[in-house]
């Protein structure tokens, strides 16, 4: 997690800050929950921007089953986190 100091030099508010520092913790414990392909494919493509064909390189796994982990891990997400 961002230091304090990057946090409200980003943000603004302390109050903000502490909330998108909850957020970031939510987000952060459903990934968590996902398998560990889902969890790498929305890593790789949400977080990281990598585009799928690179994904799948990365993974050994064609760019549509990389598609499928990313979907099937962003709704799981989505529930997670409601």
């Amino acid at each position: 997690l961002p230091s304090l100091v990057e946090c409200y030099a980003t943000i603004g508010t302390p109050s903000r800050c502490a909330s998108a520092r909850e957020e970031l913790e939510r987000f952060e414990a459903g990934l968590a929950t996902l398998p560990e392909a889902q969890r790498d494919a929305v890593m790789m493509s949400r977080v990281m921007g990598m585009e799928y064909a690179e994904i799948a390189e990365v993974m050994d796994v064609t760019p549509s089953a990389v598609r499928g982990l990313v979907a099937r891990g962003l709704s799981a997400l989505v529930e997670t986190l409601d």
